[in-house]
């Protein structure tokens, strides 16, 4: 079988990493003996002899398609879903974070452009949101995580112009389409609820909304593991962004159940972890469980392992909590189940949620009581009136749909907080 290179960014140079490949009849990573940088994960450690396969798989898989895109994937490159090595070697130019990849020892095929969009690509994105997206990942050798249809691509933001990313080009973008039938108005619900998350001060992603001819506008998501800066190499007369490198928890943990299962505490889990990588563990730490607060007065179940991350530094010496991103109002779709990808007291039902089991959720993650319950009033006091403004924001950018989420959105804000407050 083909050993997959792995190779990061670092400081404007390509540098290898590691290799994975066959060991004792697994598929193990292995750091170069000369590699002389950072851990590419704090599940994968600096060691001497190869990592487990369990680590491996829980790291590298967090870096292909997942769903419908992972589906058609597997019958492409005639991989099984539960592989992983296929679709690096294929989708390996562009991925979530730092690294490329490369087969056999070669040196990652690096010879960057960026080229417009056809002019009708968005409209046909919006109306065939899968197959545009595994067309383009494929085209561009981009891989992107997550069940919704999503593309990365670079915007020109003098011009305001799309452009794919070849070559190992980075993006600037991600962009999503909504899939109205099952989720109407779903890309508005997400940047609502982001725009909610900003104007309540949490760090989140920027996004704005691209109106199309048919059916839900496109999201347009800013990559916060992409910048700009002074020392960006130049790409067909544009700036190109730098990578910054990020790993989500369940990459983090090696655990591959993104939606916590019977009893498995993920939230004390992750918090722990948090405390563990980030150098300001306090207070890293605290903004991860205020992330997961904000999600339950939202009413945002699919806060799973892989919505929230960790977001190293340039220099890959410390780690922060990554802006919140993937963040949507799941409960005003009766069609999805009410339980949370991460739990208070290992109870996932967002309606079960008690005073009591709050409590005992806050003490395995070493947060006061007090101050969690002081946090969770002051966002019940801040949320409704960032609902209000930022929907009204929504619709002076020409998105008036948005109306139709802010009633169910505050009630349900203000039950799920007297649930613990009273």
């Amino acid at each position: 079988m083909n050993t997959i290179d792995v190779w990061r960014e670092f400081q404007n140079n390509i540098q290898h990493v590691g290799i994975i490949g066959p060991f004792d009849g697994e598929i193990r990573f292995s750091y170069d003996s000369n590699y002389r940088g950072e851990a590419i994960s704090v599940s994968l450690p600096l060691s001497q002899s190869p990592h487990s396969a369990r680590a491996t798989s829980c790291f590298f898989s967090g870096l292909i398609p997942e769903g419908s895109a992972l589906e058609t994937f597997s019958r492409m490159f005639h991989a099984g879903k539960e592989e992983f090595i296929p679709y690096l070697q294929h989708l390996n130019n562009e991925s979530l974070g730092a690294l490329l990849f490369s087969i056999n020892g070669d040196v990652p095929y690096i010879t960057p452009s960026y080229k417009p969009i056809e002019t009708n690509f968005l409209n046909e994105f919006a109306l065939k949101p899968f197959e545009t997206a595994v067309q383009t990942m494929n085209k561009t050798r981009l891989s992107l995580t997550g069940a919704m249809a999503k593309i990365g691509l670079y915007l020109d933001e003098e011009k305001n112009e799309w452009f794919y990313p070849f070559g190992g080009a980075p993006s600037t973008h991600i962009l999503k389409a909504a899939n109205s039938k099952q989720f109407p108005l779903e890309t508005i619900n997400e940047a609502l609820c982001l725009g909610i998350a900003r104007r309540c001060d949490f760090p989140a992603a920027e996004c704005s909304l691209i109106s199309v001819k048919e059916g839900d506008p496109l999201l347009a998501v800013r990559r916060f593991d992409r910048i700009i800066s002074e020392s960006s190499k130049e790409v067909d007369g544009m700036p190109a962004p730098i990578r910054i490198h990020q790993e989500d928890f369940s990459q983090a943990t090696s655990n591959p159940l993104k939606y916590e299962p019977t009893d498995g505490f993920y939230l004390p889990l992750i918090s722990s972890a948090t405390r563990q990588h980030c150098q300001n563990a306090f207070g890293e730490s605290n903004l991860l469980v205020e992330y997961v607060l904000f999600d339950y007065l939202i009413g945002n179940c699919d806060n799973h392992l892989k919505n929230f991350a960790l977001l190293y530094n340039q220099d890959w010496n410390d780690r922060e909590i990554a802006p919140l991103y993937d963040v949507i109002s799941t409960v005003a779709y009766p069609n999805i189940y009410l339980e949370m990808g991460v739990s208070f007291g290992g109870d996932r039902r967002i309606d079960h949620v008690s005073r009591s089991l709050f409590q005992e959720t806050m003490r395995k993650c070493a947060i006061p009581s007090k101050l969690a319950l002081r946090n969770l009033q002051n966002l019940a006091e801040a949320i409704p009136s960032a609902i209000r403004e930022e929907a009204e924001a929504i619709t002076e950018a020409g998105f008036p749909q948005v109306s139709k989420l802010v009633g169910p959105l505050l009630k349900g804000v203000i039950t799920r907080a007297e649930a613990i407050l009273g």
